[in-house]
């Protein structure tokens, strides 16, 4: 298999940050943070980006295209309408596939986190009163495949589950176990029309008490069964049948996206180590519901492969791959796309990026099974690094008590929790040295030092030089090192 061959090679130009801070921009653009244009023109700009191209202009192009995929899906996550954001991501690689230089590039991609960061800004100043209902609109499309409580809902909306109830209620008009049974059964409808899955998967996927109450469900809302619904759309044409586009798909000059939960689907798969990822992201790549990112047709199969690639990646990160095992593999399969000559020829590529990387994220589940819990402390920790983090608070997050975490932590890694999170702190702060302008009693402030003082000599017990000596030694490649950090 490509992956196991993969890393023998010595061609990688790759040294990634740290997952968090590789992540903070597209959380600026998320939060609606201006912060994210400076920081992420400054990441762009980085000469150790990986080789996904033997042509330096189509390497940042392909590079300007994953970061494109992310920026869409966190300014969703922020609020921003889901059309809007995926119309403007099109425009975006449709301009950076006829740009002409590098330099072009780096303008378009100010460009894009300026624009999707206002735009955020601006949707969450008109929905300030709504942010809880969006919030949990946001957490049942991203789980319409698991079995949802009111409970989880509510607190992944940050309110009470009664509150949300009555809040869901005068809002939508709608009871939200009815709004989740409605957005199931429209998923199901689109599956139907756009998939050759059988009906009883479509009812797990969803999932359904049995196939029989899918069946009773889909009728009851639509008037007939799965089964007709399908055989009727293929008998007269499934673009005869506008219906299907109200809530999942859209129109723009005759193209259609998928809607986010469907077409996200064969990620969470990956993430879970489940090879079904493969055969259903195969199916939905060769969809014909997908938007145009090129005029030239084999250019457009090699865009939408880099984006796909982008959020297997991502995903796989976030089902345990190491970053030392993802990114290289994502390199590789962007650069074998890159050397295709006809469209056929991307398919098996499809079916190796997600077989690969499933089976990569299996492998790791199996090898860090025991360890669950000094995984979620690690999560926490990545989540409040500049927060003061108590092992009392990681104990309760982990559902263990603090003096069994703390033997666990130290059996598994080798370090006490404070030393973890000191380290973690610092490779934080020398990330943020090297890649922002941001004041070194900033860094200090953000991260949870005491002090500047106690920072500075923290840094220089672990690095053997205070942080603005390595900061002028070791960024002095910064293209903008001389920007003011965005207040």
């Amino acid at each position: 298999m490509i992956q196991d061959k993969i890393f023998e090679q010595e061609n990688w130009l790759i040294q990634p940050l740290g997952h968090r801070l590789d992540m903070l921009q597209y959380e600026y653009v998320r939060d609606g943070d201006m912060r994210a244009v400076e920081l992420a023109g400054k990441i762009f700009r980085r000469p150790d980006h990986g080789k996904m191209s033997e042509d330096p202009l189509r390497n940042m192009i392909y590079h300007f295209i994953c970061a494109a995929v992310l920026v869409t899906r966190y300014a969703i996550d922020g609020g921003l309408d889901k059309e809007e954001a995926m119309s403007l991501s099109d425009v975006l690689i449709q301009r950076a596939d006829a740009v002409g230089s590098i330099e072009d590039i780096y303008q378009l991609v100010d460009e894009m986190y300026s624009t999707f960061t206002e735009r955020v800004i601006r949707t969450k100043r008109q929905n300030a009163g709504t942010l809880p209902i969006q919030r949990a609109k946001a957490f049942i499309f991203a789980h319409l495949h698991e079995r949802i409580t009111t409970t989880q809902v509510a607190e992944a909306a940050g309110v009470t589950p009664n509150y949300l109830s009555s809040l869901f209620k005068k809002e939508t008009g709608q009871a939200l176990s009815g709004f989740i049974r409605q957005q199931r059964l429209e998923a199901a409808r689109l599956m139907l029309a756009q998939s050759e899955r059988p009906i009883s998967e479509i009812a797990a996927t969803l999932p359904f008490a049995s196939e029989s109450h899918f069946i009773q469900a889909f009728r009851s809302r639509y008037g007939v069964t799965p089964a007709i619904y399908r055989s009727s759309l293929r008998a007269e044409g499934i673009e005869a049948k506008d219906e299907i586009d109200e809530t999942f798909t859209r129109r723009e000059e005759g193209l259609e996206h998928l809607d986010t939960q469907l077409d996200m689907l064969q990620y969470e798969y990956v993430r879970k180590g489940d090879l079904r990822s493969v055969d259903l992201g195969l199916e939905i790549f060769k969809s014909p519901y997908q938007g145009r990112l090129s005029a030239d047709p084999l250019r457009n199969v090699i865009y939408r492969f880099v984006c796909a690639t982008m959020l297997v990646t991502r995903f796989s990160l976030d089902g345990g791959l190491g970053m030392d095992v993802a990114y290289p593999l994502s390199d590789h399969m962007i650069r074998c796309a890159d050397q295709i000559r006809g469209i056929d020829e991307i398919y098996p590529l499809v079916e190796e990026l997600f077989r690969s990387f499933t089976q990569l994220v299996a492998r790791a589940k199996k090898q860090t099974a025991g360890s669950l819990p000094v995984r979620r402390a690690k999560e926490y920790i990545f989540a409040h690094l500049n927060e003061k983090i108590t092992v009392s608070q990681l104990a309760e997050a982990v559902e263990l008590t603090p003096n069994y975490l703390s033997m666990l932590f130290h059996q598994e890694t080798g370090q006490s929790l404070s030393e973890y999170i000191r380290a973690q702190r610092l490779l934080y702060a020398e990330n943020l040295l090297l890649y922002s302008s941001m004041p070194i009693s900033q860094i200090a402030e953000m991260l949870g030092f005491s002090s500047d003082s106690h920072f500075i000599r923290i840094f220089r017990e672990e690095y053997g030089m205070p942080p603005a000596v390595y900061r002028r030694q070791k960024a002095s490649w910064s293209v903008t090192k001389n920007l003011q950090w965005p207040k």
